[in-house]
């Protein structure tokens, strides 16, 4: 599960059903509307890989603003989330069920544009950079960063935008 200002439940494939009913019943009780995944585990997969990219970027600053300013920085941190969302889709993760990341099919100043507006406007993405900023967030982002190095060596899967970010990342994080 993730559990934020949404709750997201689902379970891997191909187990039973029958706890995830009872969970989901105690959230329904508790007023809250759980948004059931097919496929939790790729659920994670691109939600993390909607994550990292922006984090990454943050990290040089580790502040919305000047992070804000540095267009480049933002286009690549766009650029990498494409790729990340590509290693979604290698590991067989069907994009076309995940329809919140549409944005990335937008032409990269008309994202760029959207991600800044709901930075500077959105409550829940005001608090994310509250929390991808702190140091524990970082040490976090860092170890997904690892993961995703790994795993797209194995894929043989080549990401040069989140190379480039990684260093950001990793100094911010250390």
């Amino acid at each position: 599960t993730n559990i934020g200002a949404e709750v997201h439940l689902g379970l891997l494939e191909g187990q039973s059903s029958a706890r995830l009913e009872q969970v989901r019943a105690l959230f329904i009780r508790a007023d809250m509307r759980p948004d059931m995944q097919e496929n939790m585990l790729h659920w994670l997969w691109v939600h993390n890989a909607g994550v990292i990219g922006f984090a990454a970027g943050l990290a040089k600053y580790r502040q919305l603003q000047p992070y804000l300013a540095d267009k480049a920085l933002v286009y690549r941190s766009i650029r990498a989330t494409k790729e990340l969302y590509g290693l979604c889709a290698c590991r067989g993760v069907d994009l076309g069920k995940y329809p919140e990341i549409g944005y990335i099919k937008l032409p990269i100043w008309l994202t760029a544009f959207l991600l800044k507006r709901n930075f500077r406007r959105n409550e829940s993405m005001q608090r994310y950079t509250a929390h991808a900023t702190s140091d524990g967030s970082l040490r976090e982002t860092l170890y997904y960063y690892e993961q995703i190095i790994r795993t797209a060596g194995e894929l043989g899967f080549d990401m040069p935008e989140r190379k480039a970010l990684g260093a950001h990342l990793d100094i911010a994080a250390r």
